[in-house]
């Protein structure tokens, strides 16, 4: 009786038994990967007492790396994107280099000021780059979110300058400008 007894159970719950087995690999292969590494009798990896790979130490001792803000990641993207830059001012990247440097400091920091200066590096030297339609938009609204009017109209009065009255770009600022 027993024995017909564990066959019902098996063959009525066999999704059951396939889900604990695999539930027992999982966890040995937890428990396995989290021991690599360590030694019987040895620190753990980043522990007091080890270093790092090559042997040199953090600076400020055996202290792993301070993890940085997302400004202080933002700023190194800045400055990863304006070595690029200085490092080729003729490649064809640069002015794109140049708008993700504006986007990055209006977007994330709030700096309108250093996104002008960007935006407006495209506009005079790189003027027949394909991605300049977006570039007057976005310096409009820098001027705006500073609260300077006056400045977000002229680049409005630029774009419809540079572009055909024909096109969209040309509408759109004719109407920013309520014409």
């Amino acid at each position: 009786m027993s024995g017909q007894f564990t066959k019902t159970v098996i063959k009525d719950n066999w999704y059951l038994l396939i889900l604990l087995g695999l539930m027992f690999v999982i966890a040995a292969y937890m428990f396995i990967t989290s021991e690599e590494g360590k030694q019987p009798g040895s620190p753990a990896p980043g522990s007091p007492g080890t270093s790092p790979p090559g042997g040199i130490s953090p600076p400020g001792g055996d202290r792993p790396p301070r993890r940085l803000t997302e400004r202080e990641k933002t700023l190194q993207t800045i400055e990863d994107h304006r070595k690029k830059v200085e490092a080729a001012p003729q490649s064809e990247d640069t002015p794109a280099y140049l708008k993700a440097m504006a986007n990055l400091y209006a977007q994330e920091l709030g700096d309108y000021d250093e996104a002008i200066i960007c935006y407006e590096r495209i506009l005079t030297e790189y003027p027949d780059w394909i991605g300049i339609r977006g570039v007057y938009p976005d310096l409009a609204r820098c001027y705006e979110r500073k609260g300077d009017s006056q400045g977000a109209r002229q680049v409005y009065r630029e774009m419809m300058r540079a572009f055909p009255e024909d096109s969209q770009e040309h509408a759109f600022a004719r109407q920013q400008l309520g014409y």
